[in-house]
């Protein structure tokens, strides 16, 4: 789930995030983990907090993720797509981006998925994006707000009280609340007809007549491998202390058909 919050000062975006990692389906629930890749005996791989898959953290993943949501135009962006007919928006590389969905659903939402075999799965399940607009001013100090200011408000949000549940497969991932990350500094580009309704008064215009705002993230990340080919559902919930609740399912049908490119996009 995604909405935008204003406090009176500065534009920022939630998500709450579902999305699917497994390869075969349970009988009923369980509870698993293990030590490096936990779940690694469970028939898929959740990287571990503070590794590198793939040669990058989880605070550059999900720097990768915001780029890759945020560029895909309001219309056809996987989230606010309420069946799943977006999923392969934007697709490139080893790494398939699954999405939440964008404000407050108002009930459950099922979405059904394409995915190539071979693919990880990058999603979240509780994110916060601060994107540094030209127009932002701290009224503590009437001057831009400072990096180590945004670090300590997205380090408040994200360190909340936030619930959450996951389960893959019949599977549930034991404390979620682990994979908690904080972002570096990156850029996000978006389309004129983007999501959050950003525009050239927020933030400068750079190549292709893309929106360009720095931004940092904090949230809880999740990175996936060992999907097999099959179908594979995968159920979610979350809640904050403002009242945001989202219960998502995701069917994920893993496929030989490759179906997206294979070469890492440098522009994200």
């Amino acid at each position: 789930m995604t909405s935008n919050r204003s406090l009176g000062f500065v534009h920022r975006t939630t998500v709450l995030a579902l999305a699917l990692a497994a390869t075969s389906i349970g009988a009923g629930a369980r509870t698993a983990h293990a030590h490096g890749h936990d779940h690694d005996n469970d028939g898929f791989e959740i990287a571990a907090p503070g590794s590198r898959p793939l040669g990058r953290s989880y605070s550059e993943w999900a720097a990768r993720w915001w780029q890759w949501a945020m560029r895909i135009p309001a219309a056809h962006n996987p989230m606010v797509d309420l069946t799943g007919a977006d999923c392969a928006r934007g697709q490139k590389g080893k790494v398939f981006f699954l999405a939440g969905v964008w404000g407050l659903s108002g009930g459950p939402v099922t979405r059904t998925c394409d995915v190539p075999k071979g693919k990880a799965l990058l999603f979240p399940i509780y994110n916060w994006i601060w994107e540094i607009f030209k127009t932002d001013i701290d009224p503590d100090t009437g001057k831009p707000y400072t990096l180590d200011v945004i670090r300590a408000w997205l380090k408040g949000a994200v360190e909340q009280d936030v619930k959450m549940t996951l389960e893959i497969d019949g599977v549930v991932v034991k404390d979620p609340l682990k994979y908690r990350e904080f972002s570096p500094l990156f850029t996000v580009r978006l389309p004129k007809d983007n999501l959050p309704g950003v525009t050239a008064a927020q933030c400068d215009v750079g190549r292709k007549g893309l929106f360009e705002c720095e931004s940092l993230d904090g949230g809880y990340y999740f990175f996936v491998k060992g999907l097999g080919v099959g179908e594979h559902t995968i159920h979610f919930t979350a809640s904050d202390p403002w009242g945001d609740v989202e219960d998502l399912t995701y069917t994920l049908r893993i496929s030989d058909d490759k179906g997206h490119d294979d070469d890492d996009d440098e522009d994200e």
